[in-house]
């Protein structure tokens, strides 16, 4: 038995550490759409193609000859072909991806970044992404600051999805992505105060060789990565302040062991970019083990010290509230049974 608990706002207690029942702000109704894209066809309006940057030096230089639509999917494509410049004395492209830093380039891929009319700041985004399977395909799903983007600036950038940094895997894995967020950290932004930055996503039964959705919320204090709608990580205070472009890109990630031909294929299904809405509705009371699912309170009193409430065995139940959530008297967990409290910003 729970004596009486108050949880203040801004608290994540998990009765039970399992962030895979948790649902993205769309499924829990907190979400408008803004903008979408099936890729029957490149709109010029949201994505611009990059064509004749490397992207600090990386083994390839992005061509747009390498970004396809067909087949209700926009693809990106990492071949061996070679390039070669007369200098590189060539204009940036965009601020995230840069210019030319060599005259011969061995291998070719593609970058697609949206315009800065359709930028991502606070909101949720998703994507439904399927990776190639080589060890030396690295793919991206990220973002980093508008082109332009000056005045009150901190470079930031978060990495939805991208594969394993180099050097920390002895052998290659599908099953394991690594999520990520980059500022600048100087000037008036303090140094990043919440480590690690860097986190490696693992989840039971999962190849991202597969067709899966990969999502981001980000709100003024907290960032959440979801994958097929459903949290895989959760940081607080990331200090980013930039309204960022999207990006997807396919690059070379290693030039050993490399196959003497090279043909490797990233597939965007789709993208959905929402504005959020964390409207609270009222105090909420729950009683007699009426727990409601996805409702959403300025404050929650459970039990109110006159009636019993009890998660049963085998069941997961999730209370949210922006304020606090008080658990009075009478209140049962049992072993067996999961119980999520979130409180902060109406999630």
């Amino acid at each position: 038995m729970l004596k009486k608990i108050t949880l203040k706002a801004f608290v994540l207690i998990l009765i039970s550490i399992n962030y895979g029942h948790s649902q993205t702000p769309v499924d829990l109704g907190f979400a408008t759409l803004v903008w979408e894209d099936d890729f029957d066809f490149h709109d010029s309006s949201k994505w611009i193609i990059i064509n004749d940057c490397d992207h600090k030096d990386n083994h390839q230089v992005y061509r747009s000859s390498n970004v396809n639509f067909s087949g209700g999917s926009m693809k990106i494509n990492l071949r061996n072909e070679q390039v070669n410049y007369l200098d590189t004395n060539i204009s940036f492209n965009s601020w995230a991806c840069g210019g030319i830093h060599d005259t011969i380039y061995n291998y070719t891929s593609g970058w697609v970044e949206s315009t800065n009319i359709h930028s991502f700041n606070y909101g949720y985004i998703e994507a439904t992404i399927r990776f190639p399977n080589n060890f030396y395909a690295a793919p991206g799903f990220w973002c980093w600051k508008n082109d332009g983007q000056a005045q009150y600036s901190n470079d930031s950038e978060i990495d939805i999805v991208e594969s394993v940094a180099d050097g920390l895997h002895t052998s290659y894995s599908t099953s394991v992505y690594s999520t990520n967020i980059h500022t600048n950290a100087s000037g008036a932004y303090p140094s990043y105060p919440e480590l690690p930055r860097y986190v490696e996503i693992t989840k039971p039964n999962f190849s991202f060789s597969d067709w899966h959705t990969y999502g981001l919320e980000k709100s003024q204090d907290r960032v959440v990565w979801y994958l097929d709608h459903k949290v895989v990580r959760v940081l607080y205070n990331h200090q980013m302040i930039d309204p960022e472009r999207i990006i997807f890109n396919l690059m070379i990630k290693s030039l050993s062991n490399l196959p003497t031909t090279i043909n490797e294929t990233l597939q965007i299904d789709n993208f959905r970019c929402y504005e959020v809405d964390y409207e609270c509705q009222n105090n909420g009371v729950i009683c007699g083990s009426l727990f409601p699912s996805n409702n959403v309170f300025s404050t929650l009193n459970v039990g109110n010290n006159i009636c019993s409430n009890t998660v049963n065995i085998g069941s997961q139940v999730v209370l949210k509230a922006q304020n606090n959530i008080t658990l009075n008297n009478n209140f049962f967990c049992p072993i067996g049974g999961e119980l999520f409290l979130l409180t902060g910003g109406c999630h």
